[in-house]
């Protein structure tokens, strides 16, 4: 499936003050906004899909910081379009005018169940634009998605679930917040990942890092780490690329 696509951790579109989210403009760290731009040739719409699709303020929320952290870094759209449970529209005929779609961050679960209902994974079939994964949207693009634990209410959740299939990289997000992190007494990384990846291959992205697939390739941007065979090694640090072989 030929796609251009960017798997990433985070947009880093967004900080936290006084408990709220407020827009940032977006960094060029790791060539972000200059492989967003040199894949962007037209700007008439851009898609937002949420992960939570249930949880509309948050979801407006989400949608609203990161249209305005859009535009504060010049990247600008004619329409912008949130999708989640409230959607009513034609998604066929809306995706046939977009020229970026974003996957959201959040629950992955829900959000696979949402990819289906919505009929995703088919309507992307014909889709010529960018597509975006943030954090879970990312893990949810992978043919076979890795549902890591995260909360303490995750322990007898699936292992794995069926993605939309747009690649056969298995990713995880976020790994400075999770590599000291525990759940059930037990280390995150190196007693559950590691038991749960086995043999499979796992690339894990830091915030800031991504994966760019455009024309057959994967290349790795900024620090990124291989899981496999109850291992974990560096494959790429900040400033520096990888390929994906």
């Amino acid at each position: 499936m030929d796609k251009t696509m960017m798997l990433t951790s985070s947009l880093m579109c967004y900080e936290k003050e006084k408990g709220e989210i407020i827009s940032v403009e977006m960094q060029n760290v790791n060539a972000l906004i200059s492989n967003i731009n040199d894949n962007l040739p037209t700007r008439n719409k851009m898609v937002y899909i949420m992960a939570n699709p249930y949880r509309y303020s948050l979801n407006d929320s989400l949608f609203e910081v990161t249209r305005q952290s859009f535009q504060m870094s010049d990247i600008v759209f004619n329409e912008y379009k949130l999708i989640d449970y409230r959607y009513t529209g034609d998604l066929w005929k809306e995706l046939r005018w977009t020229d970026l779609i974003i996957l959201g961050g959040g629950d992955c679960e829900p959000q696979l169940a949402f990819f289906k209902i919505l009929g995703l994974k088919g309507l992307l079939g014909s889709y010529k634009g960018l597509i975006i994964g943030r954090s879970a949207g990312t893990m949810g693009m992978a043919t076979e998605v890795y549902c890591c634990p995260e909360f303490e209410q995750h322990k007898y959740d699936r292992k794995f679930a069926e993605g939309l299939g747009l690649t056969n990289i298995m990713t995880l997000p976020h790994y400075s917040r999770y590599k000291d992190k525990q759940l059930w007494g037990r280390k995150l990384i190196e007693d559950i990942v590691f038991n749960d990846i086995k043999d499979k291959t796992l690339y894990v992205l830091d915030d800031g890092s991504y994966i760019l697939i455009k024309d057959g390739k994967s290349v790795v941007f900024g620090l990124a780490y291989i899981i496999t065979n109850k291992t974990i090694s560096k494959i790429c640090e900040n400033g520096e690329t990888y390929v994906i072989k």
